[in-house]
């Protein structure tokens, strides 16, 4: 994230913060040390430069709260990912069935009506074998509904997540570094 040279030199911004000119100077330095080191971005949540590097690959997005299905696939589209989505885990499969091989990884809720996320996990992993596969659960517990507990090899973001957290475990599948 660029701080302008504008904004940094508008009274408002700088004058509660720097009231010399040594001062601003200080503030601008320490500014530009912060921002290249990325702590800029881990204080604000956002991604650093490695992390939003985003990419080209297909992603399945499986949510049934259309809500969060817009969100999570518009963040994806800005950077760069090309997103399929379905609302539940039984669409989630049709999909994949009628084009096998064309999804690189697939980003599902847990707990959905029809099909949720761990039971299209093991659809996949069945029919199509090992799949790159995050789920997501708002519930905050590595169990399913029935209470079992999930498979600990299956990446699982909390929500709500910071972006940071959601795209760098992203890439890492991707790339296959999880």
């Amino acid at each position: 994230m660029e701080v302008s040279p504008e904004l940094l030199q508008h009274p408002n911004v700088m004058s509660p913060l720097a009231e010399t000119e040594p001062q601003r100077q200080a503030l601008k330095s320490l500014i530009a040390e912060i921002k290249r080191k990325n702590i800029y971005c881990a204080l604000m949540g956002l991604p650093s430069k490695e992390q939003s590097r985003g990419g080209s690959e297909t992603i399945l997005l499986v949510e049934d709260e259309a809500g969060v299905r817009r969100s999570v696939e518009r963040t994806l589209r800005a950077y760069g990912y090309t997103v399929v989505t379905a609302e539940d885990g039984v669409a989630a499969l049709e999909w994949c069935r009628a084009r096998p091989g064309e999804m690189d990884l697939v980003l599902s809720d847990l707990v959905m009506p029809r099909m949720g996320g761990y039971q299209l996990y093991q659809s996949l992993r069945g029919e199509f074998g090992p799949v790159r596969f995050v789920l997501m659960s708002g519930y905050g517990d590595r169990r399913m509904d029935n209470g079992e507990p999930l498979d600990p090899e299956i990446p699982l973001l909390e929500k709500p997540w910071e972006l940071s957290e959601f795209l760098t475990t992203v890439r890492r599948l991707l790339d296959g570094r999880c």
